[in-house]
């Protein structure tokens, strides 16, 4: 079992903050994350490294305990870059693999509703 959060970073060049899934374990965690600029993004994913290590980070926001891990892990994975939009980005990449986990019963009705709900009303902050 694992703790899933959304990290949310201070904005680097503009005014929007950074959004990435931080997945912690005991004695481990991965952190997945879209990166770069509109049309250009990465997926990038980093292990045993913590949110709170970066001068930008502001915030972890919880979103629930997750039992299948291996299945969470291929959603962050398996939710790819938009490069014919410019209007994706990070917060996007988020909110895709919530949805994601949702339809593949991996994140709870309730708890989905509940993270989509608040993270919707800080969209683009």
């Amino acid at each position: 079992m694992a703790n899933l959060y959304v990290a949310i970073y201070k904005p680097r060049g503009g005014n929007v903050h950074h959004w990435a899934l931080w997945l912690e374990g005991s004695g481990w965690s991965h952190l997945f994350e879209a990166d770069g600029d509109p049309g250009q993004y990465e997926l990038k994913e980093r292990t045993n490294t913590q949110p709170s290590a970066s001068s930008r980070h502001k915030t972890n926001v919880f979103v629930a305990q997750i039992d299948d891990i291996n299945g969470f892990t291929e959603n962050a994975r398996g939710c790819k870059p938009k490069k014919d939009s410019a209007a994706w980005d990070c917060q996007e990449y988020v909110m895709e693999v919530l949805e994601a986990a949702n339809l593949d019963g991996i994140l709870g009705d309730y708890d989905y509703q509940r993270i989509k709900d608040h993270l919707e009303s800080i969209y683009n902050q």
